[in-house]
C-alpha cells in the first residue's frame, strides 16, 4: 500500500527491495501453509503434491535470486557510483526481475511437468510421500534445484566483503577531507567543506543501505539455509528427527515476523512513507499537524 501511494518509495533503486519483500510475503502467507498441509499428509498425491512442491521451488528460487540481485545492485551503487545511473536503468532492472521469474517458472514447473524428469504417477503409492524427490525422481535435477538456493550465498558473502572494503576506504577518504578542508580558489574553505559534508552524507546513506541489505542476507541465511539443507536431506531420507523438524520450521516461519521489521522499518524512506500513509490521516483528523489558532 505504501509502495503504491508514495512516489519516493517507487524509485528504481527500491524495485529489488520491494520485489524481494513481496515474494517473501507470498512465501509466508501461501507457501508455508501449503507446506504444513504437506507435512501433516493432507496433501499426499498428484496433482496437489506437484503444485505444492512446484510453488515451494518457484517462490524459493525467486526470493533467493532477488536477494542476490539486490546485493549486486548495492555493489554497483556503492562501488561504481559514477556508472550506476547508466547501469541501473528501469529497463534493465525490470528485465532482470522478469528474467528471474521466468527462470524460476522454467525450473520449478515447466521441466518437471513437460519432460520425463517429473513423476506422472500416483505419489500416494511412493514410500516417502509428497516430497521433492517424489515429484522429481531425478536426483541430479533435485541437486540442481537446491543449488539455486545454496550457491548464491557464498556469492553474496564475496560481494559483501568487496563492499566492506570499498566503504571502509571511502569513509577514511571522506574523514581526511573533513579534517583537512582545503581552500578553494577564492580562499573560502566553506565550499570545500560543503562538498565534503555532502559527500559524507551520501556515503552515510549508502552505508545504511548496505547495512540493511546485510541484515537481509544474514536473516535469509540463518532462516533459509538450515531449512533448505533439511528439506534436501528429507527428500532422500525417510527418517527425520521430530525435534529437528520442529526447530527448523520454527526458524523458517519466523521470517513472517522478521520481514516487516527489516523491510518496513530498516529503511528511513520506508519509515517516513509508512508514517505518512498510515499516520497522516489520523494527524489530519485531530488537527495535530497544524497549530491551534485562537482569536481574541
Amino acid at each position: 500500500m505504501t509502495y503504491l501511494c508514495r512516489h519516493e518509495v517507487r524509485a528504481t533503486g527500491n524495485w529489488f527491495t520491494m520485489t524481494t519483500f513481496v515474494v517473501g510475503e507470498i512465501i509466508s502467507c501461501v507457501t508455508y501453509p501449503i507446506q504444513m498441509l504437506v507435512d501433516i499428509f493432507i496433501i499426499d498425491n498428484n496433482p496437489a503434491c506437484f503444485i505444492a512442491m512446484s510453488m515451494d521451488i518457484l517462490f524459493g528460487i525467486c526470493f533467493t535470486l532477488n536477494v542476490l540481485a539486490l546485493t549486486v545492485e548495492r555493489y554497483i551503487s556503492i562501488c561504481k557510483p559514477l556508472r550506476a545511473p547508466t547501469m541501473l536503468t528501469q529497463r534493465r532492472i525490470g528485465t532482470v526481475i522478469l528474467a528471474i521469474f521466468i527462470y524460476a517458472v522454467f525450473v520449478a514447473m515447466f521441466i518437471p511437468l513437460a519432460t520425463p524428469i517429473g513423476f506422472k504417477g500416483d505419489i500416494s503409492e511412493v514410500a516417502n510421500g509428497c516430497r521433492v524427490s517424489s515429484v522429481i525422481p531425478n536426483r541430479q535435477y533435485v541437486s540442481f534445484v537446491f543449488a539455486n538456493f545454496l550457491l548464491p550465498i557464498p556469492v553474496m558473502i564475496i560481494i559483501y566483503c568487496r563492499i566492506y572494503h570499498v566503504v571502509r576506504r571511502h569513509i577514511r577518504a571522506v574523514a581526511d577531507l573533513t579534517v583537512i578542508q582545503p581552500q578553494c580558489e577564492s580562499g573560502d574553505p566553506s565550499v570545500a567543506g560543503a562538498a565534503a559534508e555532502k559527500n559524507r552524507r551520501m556515503w552515510k546513506r549508502e552505508v545504511k543501505s548496505a547495512v540493511l541489505l546485510f541484515v537481509i542476507v544474514i536473516s535469509f541465511t540463518i532462516c533459509w539455509l538450515p531449512f533448505v539443507v533439511f528439506i534436501l536431506i528429507r527428500s532422500f531420507n525417510s527418517v527425520v528427527s521430530p525435534l529437528a523438524y520442529g526447530f527448523i520450521h520454527a526458524v523458517v516461519f519466523s521470517t513472517v515476523a522478521i520481514n516487516p521489521i527489516v523491510y518496513g522499518f530498516g529503511n528511513k524512506t520506508y519509515r517516513q512513507a509508512i508514517s505518512s500513509v498510515f499516520c497522516g490521516p489520523l494527524m489530519k483528523m485531530f488537527n495535530l499537524d497544524s497549530p491551534v489558532n485562537v482569536n481574541i
